[in-house]
């Protein structure tokens, strides 16, 4: 709208459903907070009642016990017999009184307990069904609050003619809202390098387990090298993962400029862990390499571990700061509102206006949410999760053992070499 007199107009128009606005959140804004009380006594209620179910059952497991030892003395001819025929009959009778006594007085406390029980019962489901109704009138009031934060960025959002102290309250709302964006990124962002570093973590790990097999079936072999030779191509895959899946976070370090040096230097030790391992095609070479390369991936773990620590303290503090955000977008959020609730007033008068409104319901704590990537975490989760696939080295041709027998031993290497590159490895499960 470009002057006051089309916002006016506008207002005027817009009148009647900013009262019956008004007036449905005034007539609900006790919802909330009877709510949260209300589920507070329905949790105890449900406690009690369980509670009571268990006592109630015990009660009942004791009067068919004593229900048991009542009939046993009552019933028993056998047993009066002696205690007659042992002149001891009356205090066979003291005895068999006290059991009928002690059972009747159980049978009358599982009878209350049933009664008590009830009335819990009764109470819960009426409970359940009032906690039913209040979730209803939350869920009106807060569309009613949707509805009425629509119509105002309708009417006032960007520059109103007429009103400058309303754009400044708005300015001031913006301002504080875009804080509050650019610390929720920077959570995400810490959040998301720090499931990347996990990735990374778990590839070097498993590498690390891939070059200590090389390196053992090197010592082990006394004539082939396939075995080695898979096993060392199969570390080098997980350290190029590692290096691939390290380079991810590079899009997210922009508001951490402290943690790049530690992102380079984690790349030179992953890099050089695997041009060592690249330039290895002998025994003597294999066992070296995996020496070099095991120290720099050691280096490169903790390298990884510094720049997880450093990570999970900016998100840390990004946390803590955002709670200061939150609150001051919703005080300016709440001043912008009231702002606009005067502007009508002023411009609608006291027939069309709403009556006096306070505002009801804080909304910090929904600005200190942040929303996750969820299609992102379950990529890296399934990467993550992957299991080590155990290889199995192919089975030597006869004619390429015959070659080997009659070469020398540095031609020898090079045919080894060159095998374990051109004959595919074959899985367990192949």
């Amino acid at each position: 709208m470009t002057n006051e007199a089309d916002i006016k107009a506008a207002i005027l128009d817009c009148a009647s459903e900013n009262s019956s606005l008004l007036v449905k959140l005034s007539s609900t804004s006790t919802a909330p907070s009877l709510l949260a009380g209300h589920e507070k006594h329905l949790t105890a209620l449900k406690a009690n009642l369980s509670e009571h179910t268990v006592v109630l059952q015990k009660l009942k497991d004791d009067v068919d016990s004593k229900f048991k030892r009542h009939r046993k003395l009552r019933d028993s001819t056998t047993r009066r017999f002696i205690y007659r025929a042992t002149n001891m009959l009356a205090k066979f009778d003291a005895k068999a009184m006290k059991e009928e006594r002690e059972y009747f007085d159980l049978l009358n406390e599982q009878s209350k307990a049933e009664k008590r029980r009830l009335l819990l019962h009764r109470d819960y489901n009426e409970a359940v069904e009032k906690q039913e109704l209040l979730e209803r009138e939350v869920q009106e009031h807060a569309k009613t609050h949707a509805r009425i934060d629509e119509l105002y960025e309708r009417l006032f959002a960007g520059p109103t003619p007429g009103f400058p102290r309303e754009d400044e309250r708005e300015h001031r709302f913006y301002a504080a809202r875009g804080k509050n964006e650019t610390i929720k990124e920077a959570i995400r962002s810490t959040r998301q390098v720090r499931r990347i570093l996990t990735v990374s973590q778990g590839h070097v790990k498993q590498a690390k387990i891939a070059l200590r097999n090389a390196d053992q079936k090197a010592v082990d072999s006394v004539f082939f090298l396939d075995d080695a030779f898979a096993r060392l191509r199969r570390g080098n895959e997980l350290i190029t993962d590692a290096i691939n899946s390290t380079g991810r976070i590079e899009g997210y370090l922009a508001p951490f400029l402290e943690m790049v040096a530690v992102k380079v230097e984690v790349d030179s030790y992953l890099k050089a862990s695997k041009s060592v391992v690249d330039t290895a095609f002998t025994r003597e070479n294999i066992v070296a390499a995996v020496a070099s390369a095991l120290a720099s991936l050691s280096k490169a773990e903790e390298a990884l571990e510094r720049l997880a620590t450093l990570t999970k303290q900016k998100e840390e503090k990004s946390l803590e700061n955002i709670k200061g955000t939150a609150r001051q977008v919703e005080d300016s959020r709440q001043e912008l509102e009231q702002f606009r609730k005067s502007i009508f007033e002023k411009v609608a008068g006291f027939g069309e206006a709403a009556p006096a409104y306070t505002e009801c319901c804080d909304r910090t704590e929904g600005f200190c949410e942040v929303s996750e990537e969820a299609e992102e975490e379950d990529n890296y989760a399934e990467e993550m999760d992957a299991p080590i696939e155990e290889l199995v080295a192919p089975v030597p041709d006869p004619e390429v053992n015959s070659t080997r027998a009659a070469l020398p031993d540095h031609e020898n290497a090079e045919v080894t070499s060159q095998l374990s590159v051109e004959i595919p490895l074959r899985r367990k499960d192949d």
